[in-house]
């Protein structure tokens, strides 16, 4: 269900998983969730037994990557539409 976008007496009720406080914190989480993979990735490939093992901070650092950039564009729509009005 989609909320009404002019609501006559009141704001809408943004729902908390949606917030813009907690996109900013799951961003915040997941950029050190990326530095921990990049520091995985520099130990596997400094190691020649772990070469085979690059695969899993690789994925890591491109999922969060991938989460990250879509709660950037969720926030930046949020924003435009707040300033266009």
């Amino acid at each position: 269900m989609h909320l009404d976008q002019g609501p006559v007496f009141r704001k809408a009720i943004t729902p908390w998983y949606d917030s813009e406080t907690l996109c900013w914190v799951m961003i915040i989480g997941l950029a050190v969730a990326a530095a921990f993979g990049l520091v995985g990735i520099d130990l596997a490939r400094g190691h020649p037994q772990w070469h085979g093992h690059v695969w899993l901070p690789v994925l890591l650092v491109a999922l969060c990557a991938l989460v990250i950039l879509s709660a950037a564009f969720r926030l930046a729509r949020r924003y435009a539409y707040r300033y266009s009005k």
